[in-house]
């Protein structure tokens, strides 16, 4: 028996029919050539002799006290867990989404440990998948990540097949004083952290007080500020699924010319697609958009299965069309986040998002959205991977796509996972919210091949200074070298007027009628 975490426990008590709160993983394997017999259902058939530890064959349990409990399940069965099916003719990856979107669109059954596997044969090429799901009270997404990596291996030549449950090993125990019933009675012994706690809170929320008033500038963007779009609102049950994946390299080159960051880059192509998917099929903003983006407070080797996260709402770019000029205003807005994030203790950090995170679900239950700002208006998640190739049983992981869950008052999740030197990009939005979803892979594209040109005229412009570029975090492109890049080939107002100055005559100087200033002595 275990008791549930209080971050956990949210999970379970915001899931609605509507609003699932599961993650989940979409990886598609290449059989080993040579393989005689029937590969998925002999590894389906080893990975049914290793037995589920803890989470994974735990159920929840409300007690008579209200108290909520993982406990074993003693009617547990395997195959309950593990489903086996195939597409239809011909196979291809679209159909293969539209199964994985109806697979996700379901709320795990309660009377079970809550998660399932479902390996899909029948694609076109030969290849098979994995679509995994797991209540986000089991794990957040980077501790999937972790389970999912070491049921794999390096080696396509080991027949070894490990079972995702049996890597947790238990790490439940690591945090026992995070439980419900251990954090209450915390509240009277652990005054000293509780006030530090408050005082954080309280000096987070007089600094967003005067960032509203304009007095001031606050390094976290203020909640409840976003513009309400097509990415708000109430969404149903039914869901859609797309992806894309851009090499690795391409997108750190980008980062390292601009001075930014990798994730920077992936959230400006996030905003640059959403913008024109809103321009094609709803309504621009007047004003930027919102991302809220997790945050793992994770200490350095801790490896809990429990959720130790926060999100933070960031604001994005304005209206400008040019791709450069809004990596750098995301950069600034990241910059500023971090820094603010850096005198906050993961505690304050987790509470804040439980407030705004807690707000934000009671506006969506109560379907009041249209009366309050959102919170954000897109959560955009970067889960780090494996940086070579994996395999299970020889069966080459040939793709990945995250599967997460869409927060309240908002219709779409982007994911991002990396992988072998790709960059996978794990879309899910509301069906009826967003029908033309899949769309936004050719915008994810086109995203990147503006910010690539864009950045490669001004690493190209003659050596002009831009006094916009120089200023600001971000702002310079690094060359190949030590030394900042040339500006952008498309000048500046301020050297059309000093070039408009060059072709008039000089103008006489008129006397002044005030009589000099005497010489101070």
């Amino acid at each position: 028996m275990s008791r549930i975490s209080i971050t956990d426990y949210a999970f379970l008590l915001t899931e609605t029919a509507d609003s699932p709160r599961h993650v989940g993983s979409l990886q598609i394997f290449r059989p080993p050539d040579d393989y005689q017999g029937d590969f998925v259902g002999d590894l389906i058939d080893a990975l049914r002799r290793h037995k589920v530890d803890k989470p994974f064959n735990q159920r929840l349990k409300v007690s008579l006290t209200g108290m909520p409990q993982w406990v074993p399940d003693r009617n547990f069965e395997l195959d309950f867990h593990v489903r086996r099916s195939a597409l239809p003719a011909p196979g291809t990856r679209r159909q293969l989404a539209d199964l994985a979107s109806r697979l996700h669109a379901y709320m795990l059954d309660r009377e079970h440990p809550l998660w399932e596997l479902h390996f899909v044969e029948g694609l076109d090429d030969g290849c098979f998948a994995i679509y995994t799901k797991i209540h986000h009270a089991y794990c957040d997404g980077a501790t999937l990540v972790r389970l999912a990596n070491a049921s794999l291996t390096e080696d396509p030549d080991d027949p070894t097949v490990r079972a995702f449950w049996q890597m947790a090993g238990g790490s439940r125990r690591e945090h026992p004083h995070r439980d419900i019933r251990a954090a209450m009675g915390e509240i009277g012994g652990n005054l000293k952290s509780l006030f530090t706690m408050g005082k954080e809170l309280s000096g987070v929320a007089g600094k967003m007080a005067l960032d509203r008033l304009g007095l001031a500038k606050s390094g976290l963007d203020v909640p409840f500020t976003a513009p309400r779009t097509a990415l708000n609102g109430h969404i149903t049950r039914a869901r859609r699924i797309a992806g894309g994946s851009i090499e690795i390299e391409r997108l750190k080159a980008l980062a390292r010319s601009t001075g930014t960051t990798l994730n920077d880059v992936i959230v400006t192509l996030c905003d640059i697609s959403l913008r024109r998917y809103l321009a094609r099929y709803a309504e621009l903003p007047r004003t930027p958009l919102v991302a809220q983006l997790p945050v793992n407070l994770r200490r350095p080797g801790e490896n809990s299965s429990t959720n130790i996260l926060g999100i933070i709402p960031v604001r994005l770019a304005g209206v400008s069309r040019n791709p450069l000029k809004r990596l750098r205003e995301i950069h600034r807005s990241t910059a500023e986040m971090k820094d603010a994030l850096m005198a906050l203790s993961r505690e304050t950090v987790m509470a804040y998002t439980l407030l705004i995170q807690g707000a934000a679900i009671a506006v969506d239950i109560l379907h009041v959205s249209a009366m309050v700002p959102p919170a954000g208006n897109i959560l955009i998640s970067n889960l780090p991977g494996s940086p070579v190739k994996l395999h299970l049983k020889g069966a080459r992981l040939e793709e990945v796509f995250p599967i997460s869950t869409i927060p309240p008052d908002m219709v779409m999740n982007i994911t991002v996972y990396s992988y072998a030197g790709r960059m996978f990009f794990g879309m899910i939005a509301g069906y009826e919210a967003m029908p033309h979803l899949p769309e936004m892979r050719g915008y994810l594209y086109d995203a990147m091949e503006a910010l690539e040109e864009e950045v490669r005229a001004v690493l190209e412009a003659p050596a002009e200074r831009d006094p916009q570029a120089e200023s600001g975090p971000g702002g310079v492109l690094a060359g190949s070298g030590a030394t900042p890049a040339a500006a952008p080939a498309r000048k500046t107002p301020a050297a059309r007027s000093r070039k408009a100055a060059a072709k008039k005559p000089p103008a006489r100087r008129k006397r002044s009628a005030r009589k000099p200033a005497a010489p101070k002595t």
